[in-house]
């Protein structure tokens, strides 16, 4: 299962491909990406990057979550994070016409199988992804399948949260928690809506 920076990239042009360190620019996902499509691509971006900085911060060979151990020129060992990010990872002409049944099984073995989801919340007092069925099935199959969700925000989201809770933590807490009702989340197709709530 190898997922690669974009859909036209080949196989074979990805595994010669290499980042700026010299280890592979491709591999097995490591990090599943979940965010709503209506954000700005700059925004999801954003995000990546910096989790990507902190998991690779944080790695080392007896722990090293969300990253693949890799080796670069010389030998040398890194830590890279490789992100299944649906925009590059899926074919956007044909996703949807798969079947109900690759949705509700093959999808969720590939969470289970990555082991590591980043939640992608913005803005911070209402969340898009706890109002998006797709991004309420993607957390169900990563809490269902024993994955771990790592929630992260942009910068301004987060400091904007952080300001709220000291002003008034508990009218942030139920400003936040209401926004969740999987019931009432909404879809492009009602009959993925109806499928996954």
């Amino acid at each position: 299962m190898y997922y690669y920076a974009a859909n036209w990239v080949t196989r074979q042009q990805a595994q010669i491909a290499v980042d700026p360190d010299m280890t592979p620019g491709h591999g097995r996902a490591t990090v599943f990406v979940s965010h709503a499509w209506s954000y700005p691509f700059e925004t999801v971006c954003a995000v990546i990057e910096s989790y990507s900085k902190e998991l690779t911060k944080r790695a080392n060979a007896k722990h090293h979550p969300g990253c693949a151990m890799v080796k670069g020129k010389g030998g040398r060992v890194a830590f890279k994070p490789y992100f299944w990010f649906d925009i590059f990872t899926v074919n956007q002409f044909r996703a949807s016409s798969y079947s109900q049944d690759f949705w509700t099984t093959t999808f969720k073995e590939h969470v289970s199988d990555i082991g590591h989801t980043l939640l992608v919340l913005h803005p911070w007092d209402r969340p898009i992804p706890l109002t998006r069925a797709w991004c309420v099935w993607e957390m169900y199959c990563t809490l269902d399948m024993g994955a771990e969700m790592h929630i992260r925000q942009p910068v301004r989201d987060a400091a904007a949260l952080e300001r709220a809770l000291a002003q008034n933590p508990d009218e942030t807490l139920e400003l936040v928690s209401a926004t969740i009702d999987a019931r009432r989340s909404t879809a492009w197709k009602d009959d993925d809506r109806v499928m996954y709530v």
